[in-house]
């Protein structure tokens, strides 16, 4: 396995964000927060948007958290002039909550780069630290369609 995914300089945190202006991710407030060589992290409100009826985190909430830093990350170890990369699954385990007002932080780092498939490793903590959801994004790799 590669030491190094990601070039910190290849595309700016403002400029993945700017991304995914108008989407889920954009609407429950996660915003990418870091590019590191081997991850990327993210961060997430716990809010009126991303809470159930007893005012802590929903499930759906994780899930969506994980989904977009995995896909994000796929996309950037990929070319992605003549490839895409989409979720194709994602499983996870819920461990801990995390309380309305406070923020959690999600990290993708990847377990398998290949050519047709990724497997990222999905990790969710809450402000102090303690894992929070768990959990692994299969991403297929495919070629874009000529026009």
């Amino acid at each position: 396995m590669k030491d190094q995914f990601f070039s910190p300089n290849q595309h700016s945190i403002e400029e993945l964000n700017k991304f995914c202006t108008g989407t889920m991710s954009d609407f429950l407030g996660i915003k990418i927060t870091e590019v590191a060589p081997t991850y990327i992290k993210a961060e997430m409100p716990i809010n009126t948007k991303t809470i159930h009826p007893f005012r802590m985190m929903h499930g759906g909430a994780s899930f969506v958290l994980a989904e977009h830093i995995g896909s994000v990350a796929a996309n950037l170890v990929i070319d992605m002039e003549s490839f895409f990369a989409f979720g194709q699954s994602l499983v996870g385990s819920h461990i801990k909550t995390a309380k309305e007002g406070e923020t959690v932080y999600g990290y993708a780092s990847a377990l398998h780069i290949g050519a047709t498939s990724h497997i990222w490793d999905i990790k969710i903590k809450n402000e102090q630290e303690q894992l929070v959801f768990s959990g692994q994004l299969t991403m297929a790799i495919r070629p874009k369609k000529k026009d």
